[in-house]
């Protein structure tokens, strides 16, 4: 049987986002980015609305660490969740992979305890890919930025953006590292519009 991580959103998240002046924009993006991709990458998961819950919660407060400092802030979020008294109420293993969701939206990602098990250990795994990716398709902060197609084939993918040009760098591919270990697929990252790039995002 699957443990249950969460049922719903919980209110106690909104306040805490309000308390670390979280970027209300930005992160409302990062969610907005997140939920499209749980839904687009449904042929290679099997999450469900509890594990949708908690991607909303870490999408509104992933930079709340910042708040701390900038150096390090997805290590100070992490803390921030574990210890602020705002989340007493917030259920365990949820808390816990709230952190780790926190913790893994940038930088080497950090790995589930094993005392939680393949299967909770293999479902935050995927939360954290949709996390890092959705928070790099926000790399620019540029409202233009959107996704607009999606097509799935074996265990290949392609995600079609809008605006691909406008996010600086490899910001995307860099932040899509856990894609294939989290869902075993490659995914096709393709541009659209005018000044449209192509790249292909594979790990391991």
């Amino acid at each position: 049987m699957q443990e249950r991580l969460l049922t719903r959103y919980d209110p106690a998240v909104a306040a805490l986002a309000v308390k670390y002046r979280c970027e209300e924009t930005h992160h409302r993006r990062v969610e907005s980015f997140a939920l499209e991709l749980w839904a687009l990458l449904r042929p290679f998961h099997r999450l469900g609305g509890g594990e949708a819950a908690l991607l909303r919660h870490a999408a509104r407060v992933h930079d709340l660490g910042r708040y701390v400092a900038e150096g390090r802030h997805q290590r100070h979020g992490q803390y921030l969740i574990r210890h602020d008294e705002l989340l007493a109420g917030y259920p365990e293993p949820a808390r816990s992979a709230l952190g780790l969701l926190v913790r893994n939206h940038r930088k080497s990602p950090r790995l589930a305890p094993a005392a939680w098990g393949t299967d909770l250990a293999r479902r935050v795994l995927q939360l954290c890919a949709l996390l890092r990716l959705a928070d790099g398709l926000d790399g620019s902060r540029d409202p233009a930025v959107r996704l607009v197609d999606f097509h799935a084939g074996g265990r290949a993918a392609w995600l079609f953006i809008y605006g691909l040009e406008r996010i600086p760098g490899d910001w995307v591919r860099r932040k899509a590292c856990l894609v294939q270990p989290a869902f075993g697929c490659v995914l096709q990252v393709v541009g659209t519009g005018a000044g449209a790039a192509r790249g292909e995002i594979r790990h391991g």
